[in-house]
This record gives structure tokens, C-alpha cells and sequence, in this order.
């Protein structure tokens, strides 16, 4: 997860630094599904490769106005994903 924590902070892998972990049974596919439809702000979506895992990292979005504008990872770990924000 530090590969994927690499790509969220630009290289800020560091102890002490914040980051937000979920587990979610949520696909690629609902996510983009939830960035095409309800996304107040879609921001860009890259595809990556963490240690071998797929991965997307949607950066600069906004879930719905007047949220602060967020940038988060996801990867796919087969049954689950991992989401690092």
C-alpha cells in the first residue's frame, strides 16, 4: 500500500502522514458509473499499476458541491478494493 500512498501524496510515504483507508466491495465499474452520473466535479481518472495490482486514481474531484475537492486511489485486490484517500 505504500506504492499506492506514493501516488496519492507525490511521494510523501513518510510516518505521520494522513491518509484515509476503506475496504469496499464497490467495482471499478460502479465507480466510474458514480463519476459519470452523481460526481458534482469528476476531476481526471488515470489507470495505475500498484505492486501488480490494478489501480485508478481519480484526483481534484468534488462527490457534490461545496465538498472540498479530493483526490483518492483505489485498488483492486480481486474480491475487495482497497481505497486510499
Amino acid at each position: 500500500m505504500l506504492e499506492a500512498l506514493d501516488i496519492l501524496n507525490e511521494g510523501a510515504v513518510d510516518p505521520g502522514i494522513s491518509c484515509d483507508v476503506v475496504i469496499t466491495s464497490e467495482t471499478f465499474d460502479d465507480f466510474d458509473l458514480s463519476r459519470r452520473k452523481s460526481w458534482s466535479e469528476r476531476g481526471s481518472r488515470s489507470e495505475k499499476n500498484v505492486a501488480g495490482l490494478p489501480a485508478l486514481y481519480f484526483e481534484k474531484l468534488q462527490t457534490f458541491r461545496g465538498a472540498t475537492r479530493k483526490s483518492f486511489i483505489v485498488v483492486d485486490a480481486g474480491h475487495i478494493r482497497i481505497v486510499l484517500q
